[in-house]
Order: C-alpha cells, then sequence, then structure tokens
C-alpha cells in the first residue's frame, strides 16, 4: 500500500491532518507536549526520510509563525533526533518485534531528551509555550548542578513530552496497511 508516489502523498496528507489537528487540540486543552509531531513521525515510518523532512520543515514553518516566532526553532533539535531514531529503527525492522518496537521507542525518547540536553547546555530560551514548566526545570538544574540538572531536566522533559506523542504514533502506525508481501502461495 505505502510504495506508490500517489499513496504516500495520501499518507503525507493523513500525516500532516494529523499534526494540524492534535496542534489545535494541544493548544485547545493548553498542553505544551509534542501532540503535534506525531503526524510527522507518522510520515518519516511509513513514507520515508524525504517526506518525513517535509514534513518536519512545514511543521516547524507553521509553528514559528504561529506560537513562538525563532524561539519555536529550538524543537527542530529533539525533533530532528527522533525522527532519526524512528527510520533507523523502521529501516533495520525493529518495528515488526513487540520488544523492538517498544525498544526503539525508548531509543526515541532518550534520543529526544538528548536534543533537549543540547537545548539546556548551550542555553538557549525556551518557548512560550513551556512557561509552566521553566521554573522547576531550572529548580532541577540548580539543584543538581549544571551538568547532572541538565540531564535530568531534559529526560523528564522528554519522557512527559514523547510519551503520549510515540503513543498516539503508534497507533496511527499500526492502524495503517502494511504491503502484501510478493510471497504469498495464494494466486
Amino acid at each position: 500500500m505505502r510504495n506508490s508516489p500517489v499513496k504516500q502523498f495520501a499518507l503525507f496528507t493523513v500525516g500532516s491532518i494529523l499534526n494540524v489537528a492534535l496542534f489545535c487540540l494541544s493548544k485547545y486543552l493548553g498542553f505544551p507536549l509534542w501532540l503535534d509531531f506525531t503526524g510527522s513521525f507518522f510520515i518519516i515510518a511509513v513514507c520515508g526520510p524525504y517526506w518525513g523532512a517535509l514534513s518536519l520543515a512545514l511543521h516547524v514553518t507553521l509553528l514559528v509563525s504561529l506560537i513562538d516566532g525563532i524561539c519555536a526553532l529550538w524543537l527542530v533539535i529533539p525533533a530532528a533526533f527522533v525522527s532519526a531514531v524512528i527510520y533507523a529503527a523502521k529501516r533495520l525492522g525493529l518495528f515488526k518485534t513487540p520488544l523492538g518496537y517498544v525498544a526503539s521507542m525508548f531509543a526515541a525518547m532518550l534520543s529526544g531528551a538528548l536534543g533537549y540536553f543540547i537545548i539546556f547546555v548551550i542555553d538557549y530560551q525556551l518557548p512560550f509555550r513551556y512557561s509552566e514548566y521553566f521554573d522547576a526545570m531550572s529548580a532541577v538544574m540548580q539543584s543538581y548542578g549544571g551538568f547532572l540538572g541538565a540531564v535530568f531536566a531534559s529526560l523528564a522533559l522528554a519522557f512527559a513530552e514523547l510519551i503520549p506523542c510515540l503513543i498516539l504514533f503508534t497507533a496511527a502506525y499500526f492502524i495503517t496497511p502494511r504491503p502484501k508481501s510478493s510471497l504469498s502461495f495464494k494466486k
């Protein structure tokens, strides 16, 4: 199902609509979550890296223009890391077994934490959508010291935000029909 360009464009459109719908839901409910990146991760997994890069670029452009301006560009770092892990896991066939899938989702969360850690180390200004977290993250970073505090804050932020996003990604990924095998014995 996912091989032809028309079907890939259709899946790209579904993923983009998922991005916008979850972005609107997240803003309506007041969640500063990554729900709006679910569609981009879905596009990377089902359509490949080119469609996924286009989706991430369009989505981040939408975030920059609608939310926080230039400050939202920092989301590119964790999103790119998570996207790379999802694409590599799909390419390596880790999505075929439950243990491989869970391990790849855990690795995706750790890669998101690495992206946050890079942002905290370079001391970049957090976007407005994280204003509720700012005091808690700065308290953690000050109480554990610079390096260890940045590690704990980035892990907490990545796991809190990526768990709902990756659960929705899992649902979208496994609902999508798989291509039929060419080794079928049925004629």
